[in-house]
Formats: structure tokens, sequence, C-alpha cells
């Protein structure tokens, strides 16, 4: 997890130092918002945005948050999709890209060459004040901007045909300017609020963001690729979290997953849902309530002083299951099994001796210094990933 020091920055760039005051730095006003962003992009990303790319009525949102979620995406979804498939690139769609392309620049960044981003908007001005940013920094070649019609589906765009698809997306979270007075009077507890900086397609929506999201889920339904999508958002409100999972839990949607994280003092959750068995990696803490299923386990080794190496292992699974499992060490400490759907390793499926069919599961061991950890990667049982951890466990903990 990337660390922001503001502490640096400020020493760097001296005209910050007016909103630093006792070794914090004070959102007092829009100029600091605009301010700290323009220099975080700047120092950490290489990016320029100049005195004519702040517009003084779009949102400029706070850059480490955004960063948060990129990060997210990437750790937790696209990894498990290289190591099941060895994809090397990929494409998001940023829904709502905004005036400053936040994400879609962010991603452009951390991912280089291995990234094609293509950002929607409804608001023409937003599309116009990003693109002059995007062609500024030389990223076009890996940022495409388009404006949509308001009331189409949102995933309604030309994908690239090599590489598999991740949504994004930081909804309007409010129905009107109302519940955002009522909402900031809450929480700031008599504090002196900020002027709100953003335009009513940015902040407003009929309905708010349990609207928006759910629309987006529709949308989804009707989207079809040749290749995996993940399809996510982010989620202001707990209330609409529940309520949006309910309705995944009575869709075609094969899996759903929430990541909590919090954005300085606020609590905010990633979203996901996909249509075919994928599954990212949890390494957080689990919120059974909103995940379909647990995706990994870490297993403590009890009877051996060392953990045993990845190559130790797969040659115990080898022994164990024959060449009912295919198994393929991915990196010096990681090892993918696929296996068909049934428990292939246990007493009761070798006496049955039934005949292997296609891989339907995908699992991944990896080692390290104090356990080793299993992932659930691809599948739609779960009791077939529970068998899988049993069965790991005991040639771990028996087998040396």
């Amino acid at each position: 997890m990337k660390t922001f020091k503001f502490h640096e920055l400020v020493n760097k760039y001296p005209e910050l130092r007016k909103y630093w005051v006792n070794g914090r730095y004070y959102f007092e006003n829009n100029e600091a918002v605009a301010l700290l962003n323009r220099m975080l992009f700047k120092d950490i990303f290489n990016v320029d945005v100049n005195d004519e790319n702040i517009t003084k009525d779009n949102l400029f949102p706070r850059i480490p948050g955004r960063f948060k979620y990129c990060e997210c995406l990437v750790d937790c979804f696209l990894t498990p999709l290289n190591w099941l498939y060895g994809y090397q690139q990929f494409c998001f769609i940023d829904v709502g890209t905004g005036a400053y392309a936040v994400y879609a620049v962010l991603l452009s960044k951390m991912l280089g060459d291995a990234v094609k981003v293509i950002g929607s908007d409804i608001d023409e001005k937003s599309v116009e004040n990003a693109s002059n940013i995007i062609i500024k920094n030389n990223l076009q070649g890996n940022i495409t901007l388009v404006l949509k019609d308001e009331g189409s589906n949102v995933f309604d765009l030309e994908f690239p045909n090599d590489r598999p698809v991740l949504t994004m997306c930081n909804p309007p979270f409010y129905s009107s300017r109302k519940e955002i007075e009522d909402a900031r009077r809450i929480k700031s507890s008599g504090k002196t609020l900020l002027p709100i900086q953003g335009t009513d397609s940015e902040l407003l929506t009929t309905g708010g963001e349990l609207r928006f999201i759910t629309q987006m889920i529709k949308n989804s339904m009707e989207v079809v690729s040749q290749y995996p999508i993940w399809f996510t958002t982010l989620v202001a409100k707990s209330r609409s979290l529940s309520k949006l999972v309910k309705q995944l839990e009575g869709s075609s949607v094969t899996d759903y997953y929430v990541h909590e994280f919090l954005i300085g003092t606020t609590t905010q959750w990633v979203l996901s849902w996909n249509f075919c068995n994928l599954k990212p990696l949890q390494t957080n803490k689990r919120q059974a309530r909103f995940n379909k299923y647990l995706t990994f386990s870490s297993i403590k080794s009890r009877k051996v002083s060392t953990q045993p190496s990845i190559y130790q292992i797969k040659e115990l699974i080898r022994e164990k299951c024959c060449d009912r499992l295919i198994l393929d060490i991915v990196e010096d400490s990681k090892l993918l099994i696929r296996t068909e759907h049934g428990d292939v390793w246990s007493r009761q499926y070798r006496r049955q001796n039934r005949p292997c069919g296609t891989a339907a599961n995908v699992f991944l061991v990896e080692t390290t210094s104090e356990s080793c950890n299993l992932y659930w990667l691809q599948g739609s049982s779960v009791k077939i990933f529970e068998s899988f951890n049993g069965f790991i466990s005991r040639i771990i903990k028996c087998g040396l």
C-alpha cells in the first residue's frame, strides 16, 4: 500500500506551506485541494496539471483516495487474471471520468503500456478539459475519452479484442444538493465546511448512488465479451451496499465481493461482480455478509520447523493425485492448480474411479517464510475450495 508523505511534499514545494499547520495539511478551501493534487501529480506521477486546466466548477478528487481504489483493482483483480490466463495487458473502463480523468491518468502511470483506459463522461466540457491534460502529458496512447449520452448503457463501448476488461466508477452519491448539505452537517460536528465544488452531473443523480449502481448492474447483464470482465464501483453508504448485494444475489451474477478501505477518516467500499466464476485476491478483512465466497486461506505449519518449498508441495500433490490435476509453477513461490468438478484428491473420488473432465476449479498455493497461502481463483463450489484447503493442510503438516 503506497503512503503519501505530505511533509516531504511540503518541504519540496513551498507553495503548499500556507496550508501546513502543526504537521497536518488543512483542506480549508478548494484551492488547497487543487494545489495538493497538482503537486502529487507532478512529484509522484510526473503529470503536469497547469492553472489553465483547473476549472472553477468541476470536482478535482483527492489523489490519495483515488489511488487506493486503483491499487485495490491492480492487486486484487489483475494479479489473479495474470496467474490464470497469463494476461500481460488489460483494459479499464472508467465510468464518469470527470474533468481531470484522475483514475485514467493514475492507471496509465501505474501500469504503463500494459493498460488501455477508456474514460467516459456525459459532460462535454469535462471531456474537453480531461483531453487537454491527457494530450499535454502524452498519454493519448493509453487513454481514450468518450462522450456518452445520459441514460445510455454505460458499458456500451468498443473494447480492445485482445485483453480482459475491468470497469470502475466513482458514482454521484447524492440525489439533491439538500442531501449533500444534510450529510455534511452531520459529519462536520460544528466544524467549518468547505464550499461544495462539483457540477450537478458529478455530484447528483436521480435516486442517488443506489439507483445509479442498480442501473450499472442491469447494464452489466447486457454486455457480451469473449474475454473476462470484472465490474466494480465505489460505494459510499453502507445502507446502499446491503441493498445492492441483495440485488446481485437475485441476479445471474456468479460472484460478488466487497473490499473495504479508509479514505482519510471516511470508510468506503469497492463492490465487484462478474459472470464467469472469477475470484479476487481477498487478503483484507472478510465481510461474510457482503462476499459470496471466501477465497483465501492461510495454512499454518505445525509439524515442520521450516516451510516446504513450492517444488516440494508440487511433488506431494502429484504423489497423491497422480495425473488428475494440472500443476504449473508460475513463480518460484507459487503453484497454479487446475482441477475438474469434484474433489479429485479425496479417497472417495479415487474409489469411484470417475473419469477426468475439463478444468473447472483453479487454485494457487503460495509459500512464504511463515505459512502457505491458498487462493481460489476460479470455480463455482465453495465445498471444493474448503475440501482442497483441508487436503493442502494435511499434506503440508504430515507430508514432510
